[in-house]
């Protein structure tokens, strides 16, 4: 048997220039570190903010997004809130349900097409709205809206790049 043979296929020049680049191509350990850091501190200011909400409301983010929703919108159908929030019709009346059983939203049928069901606040669900602290989403539209153009794309492809990373792809997008 000669040498090649025992060395299998890493031995070829081609594959030792392929794993060259290969390594060559990784990110240094300290932008992954870095990175994952950041990744981590989101999600712990999202955890903190979600947690003073329920404390504050007695709501989760998604049921309060849904529940400002709807007085923004005013009497509102589930697929019309599932559009302005981006979450899935099911979701949303998964939502909608927790809602009315805690007495903040009460459901009717249209009189003109039965088929169609409306959501509104009750004087509970606008008391709670009117308390309710502002949504993280928001304070990072306002901050956002601050970048350029520029910035603003840069920032998009990046996260965009590392929701992929980390195959978020078929992940319901969540409500901040």
């Amino acid at each position: 048997m000669s040498n090649e043979h025992l060395q299998g296929p890493l031995a070829s020049s081609s594959s030792q220039q392929a794993i060259s680049v290969a390594i060559a191509s990784m990110p240094p350990p300290d932008n992954v570190n870095q990175i994952l850091r950041l990744l981590r501190r989101i999600n712990h200011a999202t955890d903190l903010h979600s947690k003073h909400l329920i404390k504050a409301t007695g709501l989760t983010t998604p049921q309060l997004i849904v529940l400002k929703a709807i007085h923004e919108l005013g009497e509102v159908t589930a697929g019309a809130i599932a559009e302005h929030v981006s979450l899935s019709a099911g979701t949303v009346s998964i939502l909608l349900d927790r809602l009315e059983s805690h007495g903040l939203i009460e459901r009717y049928r249209s009189t003109r097409d039965r088929r169609v069901a409306h959501a509104r606040l009750t004087q509970k669900g606008q008391d709670v709205v009117s308390r309710a602290p502002s949504l993280m989403r928001d304070k990072f539209i306002e901050r956002f809206s601050r970048l350029n153009g520029t910035e603003q794309a840069q920032s998009v492809a990046v996260l965009k790049a590392i929701a992929d990373m980390m195959d978020a792809a078929d992940v319901e997008e969540p409500i901040i």
